[in-house]
């Protein structure tokens, strides 16, 4: 809430909850409270597929004006009722490279600019570069744009990627990005930078066998801890992830696929070092009518950032990347059966397994148990024409 000139209660909103959950009277306080109203439109010429060159514009206006809570970091987010942002970009064929770049502009004034290409040098050598530009002060709301950060703004960098196969059973996709903050980030309370790089070996010996390796790391900047130090002024000292992971994947028959997985996980950061690992097993089994998905995992953490994250089947039109943390077991079994051509019925059952705490979650969200469960249940049902 804010005040007006006579003290009287705005309401004004501060962060939009995106889970769709109502389950606690907080949640349920803020249903249908705010209204969001978008238009926009795009305009685009194309040259007999070589060449193509287009428009973007988007207004978006609350009925609430949009205030968060102030600090130093956030100080050039939007804020108010209404922005728009428009953008002008291109895409251009050249031989065997493909450019491409889009730059826009905010209400505020921040502009925001991205610019690459993706060529092919060889049958054995492809290569991908990317710049962009985002001001602190660029405001695009749902704008799908190649970041490190989770929004558009606030970020300089170049990213370079390679992809080689030397034959038909290896490959080699590899990538280094190199990035800059500008501004202040939330935790970071000082310009920063940092980079990224990725190194995947894949092995095909056979149509029914995958095998690959990949070390990823990154590193950034973070707050240190505040010790309490009446005079501590805030320092940032880099953390630094490394990942690893080991895959197999084995079609054993037309209905059975099998895949093995170890993930591994390594943070330095103020002298310290801590380490999470993550064991899966996937079976899936099918007929022609009916499929089984399954899966049993272990997982071992130090702290919350070595936590493992594991992609996981799901129901129709949904997917999940739940992130493990602490010490315990995940599993979870996922079929489908087909009735007819026209309806087909899904089932989920999941299901985390803690050994090292009886409560998880805090507030109005604790469950005062060890274990967490998820279900769900979907039916598709097709109308013909």
């Amino acid at each position: 809430m804010t005040h007006d000139d006579l003290g009287n209660e705005l309401e004004s909103i501060s962060t939009l909850g995106q889970s769709g959950l109502h389950r606690t009277i907080s949640e349920l306080s803020t249903k249908s409270r705010f209204r969001e109203v978008n238009l926009g439109g795009n305009i685009q010429f194309s040259n007999q597929n070589r060449l193509q060159v287009g428009g973007n514009f988007l207004v978006t206006r609350f009925n609430q004006p949009w205030i968060k809570s102030p600090s130093v970091y956030n100080r050039f987010d939007f804020s108010g009722k209404s922005n728009w942002v428009g953008s002008l970009y291109f895409n251009y064929n050249w031989r065997n490279f493909f450019l491409f770049g889009e730059s826009g502009l905010s209400k505020s004034g921040g502009q925001g600019t991205l610019l690459g290409f993706v060529s092919s040098l060889s049958k054995e050598l492809d290569i991908s570069f990317v710049w962009r530009n985002y001001d602190r002060d660029f405001h695009s709301f749902y704008s799908n744009s190649f970041s490190e950060g989770s929004k558009p703004m606030n970020e300089r960098g170049a990213y370079v990627g390679i992809q080689l196969k030397p034959n038909t059973k290896w490959k080699l996709n590899a990538y280094y990005d190199f990035f800059k903050f500008p501004w202040l980030k939330y935790r970071v309370y000082a310009p920063s930078d940092g980079f990224e790089w990725l190194a995947r070996f894949s092995y095909f010996p056979s149509k029914k066998l995958l095998a690959f390796i990949q070390i990823r790391t990154e590193q950034k900047d973070r707050n240190i801890n505040d010790t309490g130090a009446p005079s501590l002024p805030y320092v940032v000292l880099p953390i630094k992830k490394s990942n690893g992971m080991i895959s197999l994947e084995f079609h054993l028959s037309d209905n059975l696929f099998l895949k093995s997985r170890i993930l591994a996980s390594s943070v330095d950061f103020n002298s310290e070092h801590t380490n999470g690992f993550m064991i899966l097993q996937d079976i899936q089994y099918g007929q022609e009518r009916w499929k089984i998905t399954a899966r049993g995992a272990l997982f071992d953490t130090d702290n919350y950032d070595n936590r493992q994250y594991a992609f996981e089947n799901n129901v129709l039109w949904t997917f999940s990347i739940p992130a493990f943390s602490g010490q315990g077991m995940r599993y979870y079994l996922l079929g489908q059966y087909k009735f007819n051509s026209q309806i087909t019925a899904y089932f989920r059952f999941a299901r985390t397994s803690y050994t090292d705490r009886e409560q998880i979650s805090s507030g109005l969200q604790t469950i005062n148990s060890s274990h967490q469960t998820e279900s769900t249940f979907l039916i598709r049902y097709m109308i013909h024409r």
